[in-house]
């Protein structure tokens, strides 16, 4: 059932349920609080009607503006605004947890939304007055991309930007859009007393940035990762900001280091590999084999879920185990270690090897059933396949946490 429409305020603001209708002195929205807990339930409950959108996010390559609209009712996009705004303030473990819950119903869901809920995390980049302008609520949603970066050019007040970003996953149901760019005055970059590029991040609204049709995939179809531009658009000077690695001080701790930006995006895999087994588990418990005994009796069987389970279990615990020492870390007042970091970079590489090494086995278990398209094997398989393509979970990314654990230091954690 379609969720009613929602009002706006003059300025264009939704407004949702849980958002009072009375604007602040500064114009923005004062939203009711939702506790972290509060947020679980909700998604908790948004489980079976998800599911039941799977078969549409993927034929759409969106989500459907009626489950984006519960989505932010339950606050999923609130997530990573600290208190003083009203967010929750969520620690990672949690964030994971809620991201889990999603894509153990539908995996591209469950990728769209953990890049759409990082809008607290860039609005702390800002200076507070600016975030505020930029997300005059806490349940906007961003996506966007930074790489390759685009041309902003300086012109009084602020630069013109123009350039195209691919995989902006999420960004057909964003209402911020995140635009990476290189300085260039005279055609020329401007290089910082490093020797690097001078490189700014800007927000535009939706409205200011075409969408060009290139998301057509094996998998992750509904996460809407498409390709998106912008020519000649004006941004003001103090719109822009630098993404910035290294631990700070003295700030929001969900906006204290960007590292935090890969870790809940973990729980899709997690949740998609849940899924997959837990459908496996119900197969064996009913399935007969060709010699009329029942599956659940073949040593195969039992070995093989036993083994798929624990390769699951052991992802989920490494990973939940890394994102606790972040949020422990981060909201006692600290900055994360290198070797910290590194183990943010090498849980994002093993939790893909061990979930596609417990996918493929339980696929080997259930023989022939794999194969069909229209059986409940087929979309988890192709979605994980894809998912495991990301930076953040080739082999590659090794590299990185080496650079840490050896050297100290890794300018970008996936480059």
């Amino acid at each position: 059932m379609a969720a009613p429409p929602r009002s706006r305020d003059s300025a264009g603001t939704r407004k949702t349920p849980d958002t009072e209708e009375r604007l602040m002195s500064s114009g923005t929205v004062r939203p009711v609080t939702l506790e972290t807990a509060d947020i679980l339930e909700r998604v908790d409950k948004l489980g079976p009607a998800i599911g039941a959108a799977a078969d549409t996010i993927e034929r759409e390559r969106r989500l459907p503006p009626d489950l984006l609209e519960r989505l932010r009712e339950a606050g999923v996009f609130r997530i990573a605004f600290p208190r003083a705004w009203g967010g929750p303030e969520m620690r990672l473990e949690d964030q994971i947890r809620m991201i889990e819950s999603i894509a153990r119903h539908d995996a591209s869901a469950g990728w769209a939304v953990q890049i759409l809920a990082d809008s607290g995390f860039y609005a702390g980049q800002l200076p507070d007055d600016v975030a505020r302008e930029i997300f005059p609520t806490i349940d906007l949603a961003t996506a966007g991309a930074w790489i390759p970066p685009a041309r902003a050019v300086p012109v009084p007040g602020g630069y013109r930007l123009t350039g195209r970003w691919p995989f902006g996953s999420g960004v057909r149901n964003a209402d911020r859009v995140l635009c990476g760019a290189f300085v260039y005055v005279d055609g020329e970059p401007v290089r910082d007393a490093d020797g690097e590029i001078r490189e700014h991040l800007a927000f535009l609204p939706i409205e200011q940035v075409t969408l060009h049709d290139t998301w057509h995939t094996t998998g992750l179809a509904g996460s809407g990762s498409t390709d998106y531009s912008v020519d000649d658009v004006f941004v003001p000077e103090e719109h822009l900001f630098t993404l910035r690695y290294e631990g700070r001080e003295g700030l929001p701790p969900l906006t204290r280091s960007a590292d935090v930006l890969a870790l809940n995006g973990l729980g899709v895999a997690l949740g998609l590999t849940r899924h997959v087994l837990d459908d496996l588990l119900d197969l064996a418990r009913t399935k007969v084999g060709t010699d009329g005994r029942p599956i659940r009796e073949e040593y195969r069987v039992l070995a093989g879920y036993a083994e798929a389970e624990a390769r699951l279990q052991a992802a989920h615990a490494y990973v939940y185990e890394v994102a606790g020492e972040f949020s422990d870390t981060l909201w006692a007042g600290g900055v994360l270690t290198p070797a910290q970091r590194a183990r943010g970079v090498m849980a994002g590489v093993l939790t893909a090897d061990l979930c596609r090494d417990a996918v493929l086995q339980a696929l080997e278990l259930v023989g022939s059933k794999a194969v069909f398209s229209s059986g409940p094997f087929d979309r988890p398989l192709r979605d994980l396949m894809t998912i495991s393509r990301h930076i953040m979970h080739q082999r590659k990314s090794y590299e990185q946490a080496g650079k840490l654990l050896v050297q100290g230091a890794a300018r970008h954690v996936f480059a």
